[in-house]
């Protein structure tokens, strides 16, 4: 359960990706809406994308997942095509 006056220390610009379920039986659809907001507040940069599933990890994921690490990299450090 997150405590709604939760608040994370100073972020500063780091990147934060979150994904979460729209049909996850272990968390209510509010609080992936209130951690964003959470992470947001303490400056952190988010990227939240609320997907068709609920608490598994599906190829969707992985690839959303890829997508964002890569983009997160310095460019010396990502995959060459």
């Amino acid at each position: 359960m997150l405590a709604e006056d939760f608040a994370f220390p100073a972020l500063n610009g780091m990147p934060v990706l979150l994904l979460s379920g729209r049909s996850d039986p272990r968390r209510k659809p509010h609080h992936a809406a209130l951690l964003g907001t959470q992470l947001d507040a303490a400056g952190a940069q988010l990227t939240h994308h609320a997907l068709d599933i609920g608490h598994e990890i599906r190829p969707q994921d992985v690839k959303l997942s890829r997508a964002w690490i890569a983009g997160h990299l310095p460019e010396w450090q990502r995959p060459q095509p």
